[in-house]
């Protein structure tokens, strides 16, 4: 029986336990031997079919892999949630970095005080220091160049690669800048 099976991963976590026998055993002997709901255990064998943990042997019939078996030996608590590291970089709207890379855009010629002005809020904090740092790593890689003729005191930049409405995000652990539009990497070693 399971003390609290509001728990996530507690059901799960006691089907992995039950099966560690390596032994098939039904879906109506599960529910009976832990005291849930029928639901609740075809819901724990999902999770544990996605994790490769689990394997149906015939019309209800559970039992582990070699690879269940080996996690149930170990003790392993099934967790709720994704079983790795999430792969797709999550895209955020409405981003100080984004207000930047509209104005470098519409502008296509600039300074770092004309960007800064664009896209500051009262939220912003540093947001000369931050928009410095956004040109920086789009010189690296290639999007924008500094305009050799200025004025003394002032740095010009102007677009040169303008791949997207969405702004490119810089990957430190990767060194590179990956662009939503092209859906590339593009080399950007900050060091």
């Amino acid at each position: 029986m399971i003390e609290d099976t509001r728990k996530p991963g507690a059901v799960p976590t006691a089907l992995l336990k039950e099966l560690s026998t390596g032994a098939c055993r039904t879906v109506d002997q599960l529910i009976s031997d832990l005291g849930v709901k029928r639901s609740q255990v075809k819901n724990a064998a999902l999770v544990l079919m996605r994790r490769n943990y689990l394997m149906r042997m015939g019309a209800g019939c559970l039992q582990l892999t070699e690879l269940g078996v080996s996690a149930a030996a170990s003790g392993e608590v099934i967790c709720a949630g994704p079983a790795g590291p999430l792969k797709q970089i999550r895209h955020r709207r409405e981003t100080f970095r984004q207000r930047a890379w509209m104005s470098m855009r519409i502008r296509r010629r600039f300074s770092i005080g004309d960007i800064t002005s664009d896209a500051e809020t009262a939220e912003s904090v540093e947001p000369y220091k931050a928009v410095s740092k956004i040109i920086r790593q789009l010189k690296k890689a290639g999007y924008v160049s500094e305009v050799p003729n200025r004025k003394r005191g002032t740095r010009v930049f102007i677009l040169t690669k303008d791949t997207g409405p969405r702004v490119p995000a810089y990957r430190e652990e990767l060194q590179v800048l990956h662009d939503f539009n092209t859906k590339k990497d593009v080399p950007c070693p900050m060091r």
